[in-house]
Protein backbone atom coordinates (compact mmCIF):
# COMPACT_ATOMS: atom_id res chain seq x y z
CA UNK A 1 0.00 0.00 0.00
CA UNK A 2 2.91 2.36 0.79
CA UNK A 3 4.31 1.81 -2.70
CA UNK A 4 0.92 2.64 -4.24
CA UNK A 5 0.71 5.95 -2.31
CA UNK A 6 4.28 6.81 -3.32
CA UNK A 7 3.52 6.02 -6.96
CA UNK A 8 0.35 8.12 -6.82
CA UNK A 9 2.30 11.03 -5.29
CA UNK A 10 4.96 10.81 -8.04
CA UNK A 11 2.31 10.77 -10.77
CA UNK A 12 0.47 13.78 -9.35
CA UNK A 13 3.70 15.77 -9.00
CA UNK A 14 4.72 14.92 -12.55
CA UNK A 15 1.27 16.05 -13.76
CA UNK A 16 1.70 19.46 -12.10
CA UNK A 17 5.24 19.83 -13.47
CA UNK A 18 4.08 19.07 -17.02
CA UNK A 19 1.15 21.49 -16.66
CA UNK A 20 3.49 24.23 -15.40
CA UNK A 21 5.94 23.63 -18.24
CA UNK A 22 3.16 23.82 -20.85
CA UNK A 23 1.97 27.20 -19.53
CA UNK A 24 3.97 30.12 -21.03
CA UNK A 25 5.62 32.29 -18.40
CA UNK A 26 5.91 35.43 -20.54
CA UNK A 27 2.96 37.53 -21.78
CA UNK A 28 2.13 37.47 -25.50
CA UNK A 29 3.48 40.13 -27.82
CA UNK A 30 1.56 43.37 -28.42
CA UNK A 31 0.15 42.20 -31.76
CA UNK A 32 -1.07 38.98 -30.21
CA UNK A 33 -2.74 40.91 -27.36
CA UNK A 34 -4.73 43.13 -29.72
CA UNK A 35 -6.01 40.14 -31.68
CA UNK A 36 -6.80 38.44 -28.40
CA UNK A 37 -8.90 41.44 -27.27
CA UNK A 38 -10.79 41.44 -30.54
CA UNK A 39 -11.44 37.74 -30.24
CA UNK A 40 -12.80 37.98 -26.70
CA UNK A 41 -15.14 40.86 -27.58
CA UNK A 42 -13.84 43.36 -25.04
CA UNK A 43 -14.82 46.98 -25.62
CA UNK A 44 -13.30 50.23 -24.46
CA UNK A 45 -15.06 53.02 -22.55
CA UNK A 46 -15.50 55.22 -25.62
CA UNK A 47 -17.28 52.47 -27.55
CA UNK A 48 -19.56 51.77 -24.59
CA UNK A 49 -20.43 55.47 -24.26
CA UNK A 50 -21.26 55.60 -27.96
CA UNK A 51 -23.49 52.53 -27.56
CA UNK A 52 -25.25 54.17 -24.60
CA UNK A 53 -25.84 57.34 -26.64
CA UNK A 54 -27.28 55.30 -29.51
CA UNK A 55 -29.53 53.40 -27.10
CA UNK A 56 -30.73 56.69 -25.61
CA UNK A 57 -31.50 58.03 -29.10
CA UNK A 58 -33.52 54.90 -29.89
CA UNK A 59 -35.37 55.20 -26.58
CA UNK A 60 -36.26 58.84 -27.32
CA UNK A 61 -37.47 57.88 -30.78
CA UNK A 62 -39.73 55.15 -29.36
CA UNK A 63 -41.00 57.46 -26.60
CA UNK A 64 -41.93 60.15 -29.12
CA UNK A 65 -43.85 57.55 -31.13
CA UNK A 66 -45.89 56.60 -28.03
CA UNK A 67 -48.89 58.94 -27.84
CA UNK A 68 -49.22 58.25 -24.11
CA UNK A 69 -45.81 59.87 -23.49
CA UNK A 70 -46.72 63.29 -24.84
CA UNK A 71 -44.26 65.80 -23.33
CA UNK A 72 -47.03 68.40 -22.91
CA UNK A 73 -48.93 66.25 -20.37
CA UNK A 74 -47.89 67.14 -16.82
CA UNK A 75 -47.82 63.51 -15.70
CA UNK A 76 -45.15 62.72 -18.35
CA UNK A 77 -42.81 65.63 -17.56
CA UNK A 78 -40.71 63.70 -14.97
CA UNK A 79 -40.06 61.01 -17.59
CA UNK A 80 -38.75 63.55 -20.10
CA UNK A 81 -36.66 65.31 -17.43
CA UNK A 82 -35.04 61.98 -16.60
CA UNK A 83 -34.30 61.42 -20.29
CA UNK A 84 -32.66 64.87 -20.48
CA UNK A 85 -30.66 64.10 -17.34
CA UNK A 86 -29.38 60.86 -18.84
CA UNK A 87 -28.28 62.72 -21.99
CA UNK A 88 -26.56 65.44 -19.94
CA UNK A 89 -24.69 62.92 -17.80
CA UNK A 90 -23.59 60.85 -20.79
CA UNK A 91 -22.20 64.05 -22.30
CA UNK A 92 -20.39 64.77 -18.99
CA UNK A 93 -18.94 61.25 -19.04
CA UNK A 94 -17.78 61.69 -22.63
CA UNK A 95 -15.98 64.97 -21.85
CA UNK A 96 -14.52 63.43 -18.68
CA UNK A 97 -13.17 60.52 -20.71
CA UNK A 98 -11.58 62.88 -23.21
CA UNK A 99 -10.02 64.94 -20.40
CA UNK A 100 -9.08 61.77 -18.48
CA UNK A 101 -10.50 63.00 -15.17
CA UNK A 102 -13.07 61.87 -12.62
CA UNK A 103 -15.96 63.50 -14.48
CA UNK A 104 -16.19 60.28 -16.49
CA UNK A 105 -17.06 58.23 -13.41
CA UNK A 106 -19.34 60.93 -12.03
CA UNK A 107 -21.22 61.14 -15.33
CA UNK A 108 -21.64 57.36 -15.54
CA UNK A 109 -22.92 57.13 -11.95
CA UNK A 110 -25.37 60.00 -12.41
CA UNK A 111 -26.59 58.61 -15.75
CA UNK A 112 -27.26 55.28 -14.05
CA UNK A 113 -29.26 57.01 -11.30
CA UNK A 114 -31.21 58.97 -13.89
CA UNK A 115 -31.94 55.74 -15.76
CA UNK A 116 -33.42 54.14 -12.63
CA UNK A 117 -35.51 57.26 -12.01
CA UNK A 118 -36.64 57.21 -15.65
CA UNK A 119 -37.89 53.63 -15.23
CA UNK A 120 -40.03 54.71 -12.26
CA UNK A 121 -41.29 57.81 -14.07
CA UNK A 122 -42.18 55.71 -17.09
CA UNK A 123 -44.34 53.41 -14.97
CA UNK A 124 -46.11 56.45 -13.49
CA UNK A 125 -46.63 58.13 -16.87
CA UNK A 126 -49.66 58.03 -19.15
CA UNK A 127 -48.03 55.41 -21.33
CA UNK A 128 -50.12 52.26 -21.64
CA UNK A 129 -46.98 50.12 -21.79
CA UNK A 130 -45.56 51.64 -18.60
CA UNK A 131 -48.83 51.22 -16.70
CA UNK A 132 -49.17 47.65 -17.97
CA UNK A 133 -45.73 46.75 -16.63
CA UNK A 134 -46.46 48.41 -13.28
CA UNK A 135 -49.76 46.53 -12.99
CA UNK A 136 -48.05 43.22 -13.82
CA UNK A 137 -45.39 43.89 -11.19
CA UNK A 138 -48.06 44.74 -8.61
CA UNK A 139 -50.09 41.61 -9.48
CA UNK A 140 -47.06 39.34 -9.11
CA UNK A 141 -46.40 40.84 -5.67
CA UNK A 142 -50.02 40.22 -4.64
CA UNK A 143 -49.84 36.61 -5.84
CA UNK A 144 -46.68 36.02 -3.81
CA UNK A 145 -48.29 37.41 -0.64
CA UNK A 146 -51.67 35.67 -0.94
CA UNK A 147 -50.57 32.57 0.94
CA UNK A 148 -49.03 34.50 3.84
CA UNK A 149 -50.74 34.03 7.22
CA UNK A 150 -48.17 35.83 9.38
CA UNK A 151 -48.08 39.54 10.00
CA UNK A 152 -45.12 41.89 10.23
CA UNK A 153 -44.08 40.89 13.77
CA UNK A 154 -44.83 37.21 13.24
CA UNK A 155 -48.36 37.24 14.71
CA UNK A 156 -50.85 34.82 13.17
CA UNK A 157 -53.38 36.73 11.05
CA UNK A 158 -55.84 33.84 10.72
CA UNK A 159 -56.21 33.36 14.47
CA UNK A 160 -58.31 36.36 14.92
Amino acid sequence: MKKFVGLLLCLSLSFFIVARAAKPSHPPAAAARTTQKKATGQANAEALLNDASRALAAMIKDARADSGLDPDIARNKPFWKSIQLIAKNLKTAKTGLAAENHDFFKGIAEARRAQEQMKIDWQLSCSKEGRWRADRKRESGVRENQGATEGFAGENLEAG
